[in-house]
């Protein structure tokens, strides 16, 4: 199923549309989503952004700051995420199609 969220590209949806054409019920497909390793340098990557992209560090302590109030904000998202993903029961065919 796919999320209201979520953009699909021509090729996924000519992939699609061919396999719900055959029906096969046994297929399943799963995406690999973020972890903790990526929420840490999303977190990173939103300082760098803050501090030295849009300047500020100008600001002195209060950008710093906020620069680093909101990376922690950002890393506490995908740990969120990680989390709830945690607590999900793995199925056979969830295994099977993540490839482990």
């Amino acid at each position: 199923m796919i999320d209201a969220d979520e953009r699909v590209s021509p090729e996924l949806r000519i992939e699609i549309e061919r396999v719900v054409a055959n029906d096969d019920c046994t297929m399943v497909y799963a995406v690999p989503r973020a972890g903790l390793v990526h929420g840490m340098l999303r977190g990173l990557a939103c300082v760098v952004r803050m501090c030295l992209l849009r300047a500020g560090f100008l600001d002195g302590k209060a950008g710093v700051l906020l620069a680093l109030r909101s990376a922690h904000s950002t890393f506490v998202k995908y740990a969120d995420l990680w989390i709830r993903q945690q607590r999900l029961p793995r199925t056979q065919e969830d295994s099977d199609a993540r490839g482990r």
